[in-house]
């Protein structure tokens, strides 16, 4: 099937343990940290809303074709991003919960993640939890490119093989229903961080708490200020736009091998100037 076709190129999904820093569903306005709206700046983003709706297992063995206490399935969210010349998965606390002793598992459960539609990739993990998260068995992964997703923002309905390893025959099928949609997040200005208790609040929340993959400048520069970095908005301002702009200078030296470091900088840095920050940037 055309979800499935990416396995082959990314074994590294088959790991059981991520290896970079979870990243929560949803994003959390301004608004909702009890702060009014200062100077901050509006920005859309797109966010996937995906429904795991239920999966059906293949048993491990005929003999016994019945589920067991130890076979509860659940299922974890990552995604797949472009960094640079190579793909990264960042873990989300997207999860399931976990359904007793069944192969035939329903969930109708939904989350909201922030997404690049053009190269994002959801990455499903089928996993069976014997009431001990270190003993949790991964059954399988299934992809599926945000991409294929209805370009009018409609709901569509997918049905994903779950391969166990990318070359034997698929383990089951998980269904899913998803979309795409815009959604407004409020990004921290420079005339923000004079204020201590927002500033502190996007530190702890924001950054600390990694609630978006979209990293403003300002958020980074009150994770700077926090941190001792400099006691001047402007330094940390300055230092934020910096970090992120090298950043980005290196994707764009990766992807076009454009030897013009310079330039590649310069690009770099008005990019993220006029955009107010980086997707999964830092």
């Amino acid at each position: 099937m055309p979800e499935c076709n990416l396995a082959t190129r990314y074994p590294v999904l088959w790991l059981s343990t991520p290896v970079t820093v979870p990243v929560p569903c949803t994003l959390h306005p301004a608004s909702a940290l009890g702060h009014a709206a200062l100077v901050m700046k509006e920005k859309q983003i797109f966010e996937a809303v995906v429904t795991v709706q239920g999966a059906r297992l293949r048993a491990p063995s005929l003999s016994s074709p019945r589920a067991g206490p130890r076979d509860n399935p659940l299922v974890d969210l990552m995604v797949m991003v472009p960094k640079g010349d190579k793909d990264v998965t960042v873990p989300t606390n997207c999860k399931t919960t976990l359904k007793r002793r069944t192969f035939a598992p329903i969930w109708n459960e939904s989350f909201a993640i922030p997404v690049l539609p053009s190269s994002d990739v959801l990455v499903f993990r089928v996993h069976m939890d014997p009431n001990n998260d270190d003993e949790r068995r991964l059954v399988g992964v299934c992809l599926l490119p945000v991409a294929q997703f209805d370009a009018k923002g409609n709901i569509s309905r997918h049905t994903l093989e779950i391969f166990s390893s990318p070359n034997e025959a698929h383990v089951g099928h998980l269904f899913v229903a998803a979309k795409v949609r815009r959604t407004t997040i409020e990004l921290l200005e420079k005339e923000d961080l004079a204020l201590p208790s927002l500033r502190k609040k996007y530190y702890s929340g924001k950054l600390s708490g990694v609630t978006g993959r979209f990293l403003g400048i300002g958020e980074l520069a009150a994770f700077l200020y926090e941190e001792g970095y400099s006691d001047k908005i402007d330094e940390n301002w300055d230092r934020a736009l910096h970090l992120l702009a090298e950043q980005l200078a290196y994707r764009i030296y990766a992807t076009t091998d454009s030897p013009d470091d310079d330039a590649n900088f310069q690009c770099a840095w008005d990019h993220v100037e006029k955009e107010g920050g980086l997707w999964d940037g830092v």
